[in-house]
């Protein structure tokens, strides 16, 4: 079969997004998008992997701590699992734009370190984001970005991606 590595962004396109200046730091508040099952083990079944890549700034501005965001990350592998999803990697940039790191979108770094980690093909990979800076970080990685509307979830890239 066939593998595709499919990276997603978390919030607005996993799940629904905390209004900001709040950040989402427990359990409790993560709310999966409607269809994210179903439309990832489609995707599965396309041979689609999954590696989720998300900016979390709430660490750095002390709104949430490391431990709160692993355990999130850690509540949603397990229910994708129960749903025979498997997500191969995380990545998470703990900073805020004025850190000026290299991992946080819209610069290309976590995408970099995934596509170095798992020995993948720029050419291959996919980035499913909410936002421009998603897009930006696809084109500076130099893989191909596909744009959703932010809170539809992974049901509105079925067509483009099937």
């Amino acid at each position: 079969m066939l593998h595709r590595p499919l990276f997603i962004d978390r919030d607005g396109v996993i799940n629904r997004s905390v209004v900001l200046p709040s950040y989402l730091f427990r359990v409790e508040q993560f709310d999966f998008l409607p269809e994210t099952f179903t439309s990832l083990q489609q995707l599965r079944d396309a041979g689609y992997e999954f590696y989720i890549i998300t900016n979390q700034a709430g660490i750095s501005r002390g709104q949430a701590t490391p431990e709160q965001i692993a355990d999130i990350h850690a509540y949603m592998k397990n229910e994708f699992q129960k749903h025979g999803v498997l997500i191969r990697g995380i990545y998470v940039c703990p900073h805020q734009d004025s850190d000026n790191c290299n991992c946080r979108k819209p610069k290309p770094g976590l995408l970099l370190q995934a596509i170095a980690e798992h020995q993948l093909n720029p050419e291959e990979v996919i980035f499913i984001g909410d936002r421009e800076t998603d897009m930006q970080a696809a084109r500076a990685a130099g893989v191909r970005g596909l744009l959703l509307p932010s809170e539809i979830g992974l049901s509105a890239s079925l067509e483009q991606l099937l």
